[in-house]
């Protein structure tokens, strides 16, 4: 990677939220996009390269469209790669089509521009295909971070499309709704979460519905939390899914399940919390992993 860091400037370290790994791409200038994305396609083709990886994440300064003096230094201690606390990202799903947002891909550059920039606590202001996003690092420096970022506020389809949401879940379910969360959903509460098959759904979604996000849930007994299992587009089955997590909760605040505002939502990678609001907000922990 030494030699493509000279001609292409840029920085690639790697994060973990919840079973989520992203490759985070911290570019020097707009610019590089193209280069940038063209080498992560020639990787992609290579066998065994990105196991594991569900998405990579593209970000540059959001107020510069010029090379910064030093970002071909790339020892350890540069900083010049990122110069503020405003980036513009760009979201790309494994299979290498672009995603207009992720939570965990959020909070995983989060704490890839508090290691770069050598900053504990940072708010980070990011501009995504969905709209402006505030990303809040607690303990950036350690291999463990504490991230929350804003999500938007999750718009629920109208009355025609969530009856086709209806009917693409028909065996599983009879209460589902598509949400907007800045990306698009199909949620179904479900009776035993434990028997469902996410492949399986996530195929017959795609074929019945169209190119969306699956999430299966359901809710604890005493309304305070959740428990779900994700289907990406692009990805498959994941370990866990930001978006669909504020996805999850804001269907069941509309319907009036829940009793609490900040609600754990258990995914098989973990536990996040989502906080009901406008904008719903995504808190999660991101695991820094060696490259």
């Amino acid at each position: 990677m030494g030699l493509l860091r000279q001609r292409i400037h840029f920085a690639v370290s790697s994060h973990d939220s919840l079973g989520n790994a992203f490759l985070v791409c911290l570019l020097s200038d707009s610019r590089e996009t193209p280069n940038a994305v063209k080498h992560f396609q020639k990787m992609r083709q290579k066998e065994g390269w990105g196991e594991g990886i569900d998405g990579l994440v593209l970000a540059w300064d959001n107020d510069s469209d010029r090379v910064r003096a030093g970002t071909s230094d790339f020892s350890r201690g540069n900083s010049r790669v990122i110069g503020t606390d405003a980036v513009r990202m760009l979201l790309f799903n494994a299979d290498g089509g672009r995603a207009e947002t992720s939570g965990n891909g959020l909070c995983c550059l989060g704490q890839a521009v508090a290691r770069i920039t050598h900053r504990s606590n940072l708010v980070l202001h990011v501009e995504t295909d969905s709209g402006h996003r505030v990303v809040t690092v607690d303990n950036g420096l350690s291999e463990t971070s504490n991230i929350t970022t804003t999500m938007g506020t999750p718009v629920i389809g109208r009355p025609d499309v969530n009856e086709r949401a209806v009917v693409a879940v028909r065996e599983i379910s009879d209460h589902a709704a598509f949400l907007d969360v800045g990306n698009p959903h199909v949620v179904a509460q479900v009776d035993n979460l434990e028997v469902i098959d996410m492949t399986e759904v996530g195929h017959l979604v795609m074929q019945r519905f169209g190119d969306v996000n699956v999430e299966c849930f359901q809710i604890a007994e005493d309304g305070a939390s959740v428990e779900m299992k994700v289907w990406e587009r692009g990805v498959g089955v994941t370990e866990a899914c930001g978006s669909g997590a504020v996805a999850v909760v804001a269907l069941c605040e509309s319907w009036r399940l829940l009793t609490a505002d900040n609600v754990p939502v258990w995914m098989p990678g973990g536990a996040a919390t989502v906080t009901v609001g406008e904008p719903m907000l995504f808190t999660t922990y991101v695991e820094h992993m060696e490259n």
